[in-house]
């Protein structure tokens, strides 16, 4: 059976602005069901008038596998409040939520 749930990941404790609007128009335009990955501590900024459904990461996220690997990267942790380093997290993150 396909998985008709669209996912989203976020890294941090507060939700940035444009990703209210990225999953009001996913829930609008994708007719799929939203899903939201995410630390525990950003469950409690969240207010949606859609259904999102919230998985908290310390659920099943060990990031011991992403911090061994991610000096071995010449990133710039400044740039963009450090996005190529979130963007990086994320792959590790849905590999392990998958397992999951």
């Amino acid at each position: 059976m396909e998985d008709q749930n669209l996912y989203f990941v976020f890294v941090g404790n507060k939700l940035p602005k444009y990703a209210y609007y990225s999953i009001l128009l996913a829930e609008k335009y994708s007719n799929m069901n939203i899903c939201l990955i995410g630390n525990r501590s950003l469950r409690e900024h969240l207010k949606f008038e859609i259904p999102v459904r919230f998985i908290q990461l310390e659920d099943f996220y060990d990031n011991q596998e992403f911090d061994l690997v991610k000096n071995k990267f010449n990133i710039d942790t400044d740039f963009r409040n450090g996005l190529w380093r979130y963007s990086l997290e994320r792959f590790f993150i849905l590999e392990q939520f998958m397992k999951f």
